[in-house]
């Protein structure tokens, strides 16, 4: 009975200890008209924040012209260049920053005659939005992420194409809205 007491203070003081010093963490989530996803984000310095994200790639899938959605993961270095706070804890906070993706997907046409086709890109990956975080540990975000990239995918007779990540590019007229936690 004694440990069972001894673990539950330990419990206890570990989660009030994480509850007293400031909230670094997050954890959340974004839907946008090209994804869904999950993330998870880090304050390194007071003004920089870093943004992990795994999400499907949606776009195709919705437009019905694949059966399955792709997948990506990416990762974002966040400056707040801005911030506007209000008497009631809550802030608003204009942040942009580079970063990179991967992931697997099929790219958007062009022309009728062309086939989308699904295959591998990379590339680097800007974000440029606003945060509002609440002093309910709850943030809300609007932004853009594009990736300016490369998409790699094999034809129906095998040969490799290579060719600028298309979808990328439309990503930049495409706002995601995010919800996430601080802990």
């Amino acid at each position: 009975m004694k440990l069972y007491r001894t673990i539950c203070l330990a419990v206890v003081v570990f989660v009030t200890c994480g509850v007293a010093h400031a909230r670094k963490n997050t954890v959340g989530t974004s839907w946008g008209l090209s994804e869904i996803g999950i993330s998870y984000g880090r304050v390194i310095k007071e003004n920089t924040f870093l943004l992990a994200g795994i999400h499907l790639e949606t776009g195709e899938a919705l437009a019905g012209r694949t059966n399955f959605p792709g997948a990506a993961a990416s990762f974002t270095w966040n400056t707040i260049f801005a911030r506007k706070e209000s008497g009631n804890g809550n802030e608003i906070r204009f942040f942009a920053g580079p970063g990179a993706a991967v992931g697997y997907c099929k790219d958007i046409r062009l022309k009728k005659t062309e086939h989308g086709l699904h295959g591998t890109y990379f590339g680097l990956k800007g974000r440029l939005g606003f945060e509002i975080t609440y002093a309910r540990n709850v943030n809300i975000v609007i932004c853009v992420a594009p990736v300016l990239g490369l998409h790699m995918a094999k034809d129906s007779g095998g040969n490799l194409l290579a060719r600028y990540y298309r979808y990328g590019i439309m990503q930049t007229i495409m706002p995601e809205i995010g919800i996430s936690y601080r802990f």
